[in-house]
């Protein structure tokens, strides 16, 4: 979309996410040559299942997972970048004329995502100056019966903050108290520019409420054009025995 002209304030482009080549990023020499090596042998030239190569998904789950936190590769699913894996989350949480909550000022591309699949979308606010952490009044004002998911963005784009371990179980605490689900944008995952403020995964914050994280190579890795992202389905409680069925059929087509 073109800036209008003559607009004025001074504009500030949010659209920086790109961490390439082009924007002074370098990357080491061994990713490439992973990848040549992959290529000469012939050995991956067929198809693979639905849900992602058996070892890319160990080891997605060997580099988020720890020993209190381990992680099942069947629970792992590979998608089409960042934002197919947050399709792929909505498309099973909810049917049609189901609502999910997303954070404002946020991401926009939930709200394309929602228009295709007929989900509907609620905002709550975020407060800037509180270091954008969530407002949580607000945020139960916007729960309804048809509340399938919260939408939870950390660290944020495009506010760039990390939630604190205190706020993500204040935000827990509302999720189990109304027992939704929360998916959990973490595509920037371990990036801060705070040191004070270390980031903080949600799916390892919690043994209650079941969580999807959703994250790619595209930011931690800088390789934004491979568009390999993933979602980690968290089934506490044995809550999402069924989401992880529906993943599983949902990736075959």
């Amino acid at each position: 979309m073109p800036l209008p002209k003559n607009h004025p304030k001074t504009l500030c482009n949010l659209g920086l996410g790109e961490p390439s080549r082009a924007n002074g990023f370098e990357l080491p020499p061994a990713i490439n040559q992973a990848i040549i090596e992959v290529i000469e042998s012939e050995k991956h030239n067929g198809y693979t299942q639905s849900t992602g190569a058996l070892p890319a998904r160990q080891a997605i789950a060997e580099k988020f997972g720890d020993e209190q936190h381990p992680i099942d590769p069947n629970n792992v699913f590979l998608a089409f970048g960042c934002s197919g894996a947050l399709y792929n989350a909505i498309s099973v949480m909810c049917e049609v004329g189901d609502r999910i909550l997303v954070p404002k000022p946020g991401f926009p591309l939930c709200q394309p995502i929602c228009q295709n699949l007929g989900v509907e979308f609620d905002t709550y606010n975020l407060l800037p100056d509180e270091g954008w952490k969530i407002d949580l009044a607000n945020l139960r004002s916007q729960i309804t019966e048809r509340t399938r998911a919260i939408l939870v963005n950390n660290p944020s784009n495009p506010c760039g903050a990390c939630f604190t371990a205190e706020h993500i179980q204040e935000i827990l605490a509302i999720a189990d108290e109304f027992k939704i689900p929360i998916i959990a944008d973490e595509v920037y995952y371990g990036l801060s520019f705070d040191p004070e403020r270390p980031f903080v995964s949600i799916g390892k914050s919690t043994s209650t409420v079941p969580v999807i994280c959703t994250g790619a190579l595209s930011k931690i890795y800088c390789l934004p054009g491979w568009r390999c992202g993933w979602t980690i389905v968290y089934n506490n409680g044995g809550y999402f025995d069924d989401v992880i069925e529906r993943m599983n059929m949902f990736s075959m087509i």
